[in-house]
């Protein structure tokens, strides 16, 4: 029986969508008409008009599906109205889940983040962390509010997992595809200037691969109701500004931004943002972001799903090699050949 997915699309979606296809799969995909869709022209992907906020497009392209992937999400650094992020994120997760449940579908896995469980402090957090009503933006906010809708569901008798990718980074057809590409990208040609002062702050990064091949780990071994971390390597962006100088053979002088300052320009930038319609390069959120601390713990996900992630030194060679067009290395020793697993054609 097909498999129905949102998100398809996205940065992450369209990889899983493509291996799930390429592995000979039939995907049923929820897009918009202003989707992009390029690489997903093939037999096993059949194409469902529609959106999250419209539950009998869902439910047209969700007939007959036996398992879900519910990635779909708005994620952006910034709206000039909040709403979407609560229309999207919470509503539509709440109409995906509730469709689920009524079409009496297999298993569900839902995309979360890791920034739904919060800021780690001087901590290294786990699925178990009770976090703060606190939030430094509305795209952590509403991911959180959608955690709560579907363990609401779930005690409905909806059988689903939750997945909460950290930082993901690496080769996609998305290009550059996620804000931590962008910055490896900056790096590389000289153009990240200047970075805000974090100090021991963490941050926690994983490689594309690991995060699809996770997903399928979580369908195929992951326990009723459970929340799963996918994630990498803690470390500062000091360590991870200096993890690519080492790797990528490259000097760069940057200079520090104090938080304030980044909070400043982050105010005039989503005033000119809301006058010209467009997106503001670095919003308020990103200072609020950068002044804590995003460390993760993935043992859960290894001990109960066989997850393994590559390190950021094998991450970044092959994300290096994507970025400045040279041809992609053999998959590392550490790569995890997971169910149905075949290599993503780049091309």
């Amino acid at each position: 029986m097909p498999t129905f997915v949102t998100g398809g699309s996205g940065y992450i979606g369209k990889q899983i969508v493509r291996r799930l296809a390429n592995a000979g799969g039939r995907v049923h995909l929820l897009v918009r008409k202003t989707s992009g869709l390029k690489g997903l022209s093939h037999k096993n992907i059949h194409l469902f008009y529609g959106d999250l906020q419209d539950k009998n497009s869902i439910r047209e392209a969700m007939k007959e599906c036996q398992r879900v992937y519910h990635i779909g999400a708005l994620v952006a650094r910034w709206h000039p109205d909040s709403r979407q992020f609560d229309m999207t994120n919470v509503g539509g997760s709440r109409n995906v889940f509730e469709t689920a449940l009524e079409l009496g579908i297999e298993k569900l896995v839902y995309t979360s983040s890791v920034m739904a469980i919060g800021p780690s402090g001087q901590a290294t957090l786990d699925e178990t962390h009770q976090r703060s009503k606190s939030f430094t933006s509305d795209y952590e906010r509403t991911k959180y509010l959608a955690e709560l809708e579907f363990h609401e569901m779930v005690a409905r008798g909806l059988p689903g997992v939750i997945v909460s990718p950290s930082l993901v980074y690496g080769p996609s057809l998305n290009y550059p595809g996620s804000l931590t590409n962008r910055l490896i990208k900056q790096f590389i040609e000289g153009r990240l200037k200047a970075v805000p002062v974090t100090g021991a702050k963490k941050g926690n990064g994983v490689y594309i691969e690991d995060v699809v091949t996770g997903h399928f780990l979580a369908m195929d071994k992951g326990k009723v109701g459970e929340k799963y971390i996918l994630g990498g390597e803690n470390l500062t962006l000091d360590q991870f500004i200096a993890l690519m100088s080492v790797e990528f053979k490259l000097k760069r002088k940057i200079r520090k931004i104090p938080l304030s300052i980044l909070w400043g320009l982050g105010f005039i930038d989503e005033i000119k943002a809301r006058l010209e319609g467009t997106q503001p390069e670095y919003p308020r959120s990103f200072a609020k972001i950068y002044g804590h601390s995003w460390a993760y713990s993935s043992e859960k996900a290894k001990r109960e799903l066989g997850y393994q992630s590559r390190t950021l030194r094998e991450g970044l060679k092959i994300t290096h090699a994507w970025l400045t067009g040279q041809p992609l290395p053999p998959p590392p020793p550490s790569d995890l050949l997971g169910p149905q697993y075949i290599p993503i054609q780049l091309k």
